[in-house]
């Protein structure tokens, strides 16, 4: 009995393995080739370089792992793709045959080497070319991505490989959120601006004097979102996953003075992202499919017409305007917080510098812009009256408005500067609140910058929005400039900027 036991040992032991033979077989690396559009592009396996060309042949281990590809080349948008293993090894047929038929329970071969890659391999292309900035276009800062997803519109789907695969969108909601996101996403914030950046849209080394002619700003607002998870079930294995996200998002492109100069909502999808490889393939998917929409808008032609750079009006060819000198000299802070209005707008205010007798102020040109047809001054004493816009200079952001109402006291503008380096300043003004109309704070004069044939006071000086076009004024009152901005940013603090007051007659087209 003993003997005729280890006689049918060898073929209990075959018995046993043929149903196995796909995995027993079958090697522990399958070659895969690999197709590109372009001899120069990279591929990248699982974040290693594995090969540069239109082809090349890469062994991927038979794990049931989902694969990550990413491809890259100069001047174009990276491309994520993943493999894995699709199809049941051919040599599968000895588990089936004669085994399955002979013996019962049929064995079933289900280890990771019984399932091979698709043998034709896999095409990568890179399909998205990034455009630089040209030296005629504007620079262009991203202000923020923010994420304003309703509930109804953020959506977790999923969808089976084969349906995937032919198109056919079968695909099941199965997760419905319970709340709405509303968040501001620096994560993809750092990677626009890197994006930026690195095709010379933002000047990272010369930041800080803007204007209308070299700058625009950059807002996204994510407002639907959707995951889809692809998964592919061989038999009763789990044989591939990844995820894709598609989404819709408002571009705004605006001006240096915040206003939306063009707007437009974009769908894009995220290129095919690992769950085996990635640890937050959400993330990755939403970052790809975000710079898809990017991408998309930087070449929307609505976008590529504001890009240009903008020439401005030649001041000089306007007629000058002859204007009332004051009958009364600025003696003192009281009499030049006399001087310095309050100009309401229909969203938000400013501050203007009362220059003549007869009525005319002048403020920053970007106080102006945001206004309708209607502009408010309101006076010291509480009075207010209707102003209306008389001229503009954008480039040095300075605007000419006039009130039907005569003063006795008001700034006379110097021909002269009246500052040196150190001299304590004052800068009037209605900071951040209409309630704060005329606040007097104190600084020093801190340096003169010149910018592309533009000249700005330096100061220390507290400035807050509603200052803009404020009064930057002797400690006798005397007008020296016009608040134009402030340096705004983390631990940064007493940085503002004016226009020098010798400067305003002459950028204006105005005399006494």
């Amino acid at each position: 009995m003993i003997q005729s036991l280890k006689r049918l040992a060898p073929l209990a032991l075959v018995v046993l393995m043929l149903p196995s033979c796909a995995s027993i077989l079958n090697g522990k690396f399958q070659t895969v080739p690999i197709a590109t559009n372009d001899s120069g592009t990279e591929v990248y396996h699982n974040d290693e370089l594995v090969g540069t060309g239109n082809s090349l042949e890469v062994p991927l281990q038979r794990d049931l792992d989902t694969h990550q590809f990413r491809v890259e080349l100069d001047g174009y948008k990276p491309e994520y793709c993943v493999a894995f293993q699709e199809k049941k090894s051919g040599l599968y047929v000895f588990s089936v045959i004669p085994f399955g038929i002979l013996f019962y329970p049929i064995f079933y071969d289900a280890l990771p080497k019984a399932f091979n890659y698709n043998s034709d391999g896999y095409s990568l292309e890179v399909q998205r070319p990034i455009t630089a900035r040209a030296e005629d276009e504007r620079y262009i800062f991203l202000n923020n991505t923010a994420l304003e997803v309703d509930k109804e519109n953020l959506v977790f789907s999923n969808i089976s490989w084969t349906n995937y695969q032919n198109g056919n969108d079968k695909r099941m909601r199965s997760v419905e959120s319970s709340e709405d996101i509303n968040l501001v996403d620096m994560v993809f914030s750092d990677d626009l601006n890197e994006l930026l950046t690195e095709n010379q849209y933002s000047d990272t080394t010369e930041t800080i004097f803007k204007n209308n002619t070299n700058t625009l700003y950059l807002s996204a607002t994510i407002t639907e979102l959707e995951f889809l998870a692809v998964y592919h079930v061989k038999g009763n294995v789990y044989a591939g996953n990844f995820l894709e996200a598609t989404m819709t998002t408002k571009w705004e492109l605006q001006n240096v003075y915040e206003q939306v100069i063009y707007s437009t909502e974009i769908e894009s999808q995220s290129g095919q992202f690992s769950g085996d490889f990635y640890d937050d393939a959400w993330s990755e998917s939403m970052g790809d499919a975000l710079t898809n929409s990017f991408l998309d808008f930087l070449d929307d032609p609505g976008v590529a017409e504001h890009k240009k750079m903008s020439e401005f009006d030649d001041i000089n060819e306007l007629d000058e305007i002859v204007v009332a000198k004051p009958t009364k000299k600025i003696e003192s802070l009281t009499d030049a917080m006399e001087s310095t209005v309050t100009i309401i707008l229909d969203e938000g205010h400013g501050s203007g510098c009362i220059v003549s007798s007869d009525g005319y102020i002048v403020t920053n040109y970007h106080v102006t812009a945001g206004a309708s047809d209607k502009l408010t001054v309101r006076l010291n004493n509480g009075e207010e009256l209707e102003a209306t816009f008389i001229r503009g200079n954008e480039q040095h952001d300075l605007a000419l408005i006039k009130v039907d109402k005569t003063f006795d006291v008001a700034y006379e503008l110097p021909t002269a500067s009246r500052v040196d380096l150190g001299d304590e300043i004052f800068a009037i003004g209605t900071p951040t609140s209409i309630e704060l109309g005329n606040s007097l704070s104190k600084g020093v004069l801190s340096g003169v910058r010149e910018k592309d044939g533009m000249e700005f006071l330096q100061t220390d000086v507290s400035i807050s929005p509603g200052n803009s076009g404020g009064a930057l004024v002797s400690k006798e009152g005397r007008i020296v400039g016009v608040v134009n901005s402030k340096l705004i940013g983390f631990g940064v603090e007493g940085i503002a900027f004016g226009t020098p007051g010798e400067n305003v007659l002459g950028h204006l087209r105005i005399k006494y």
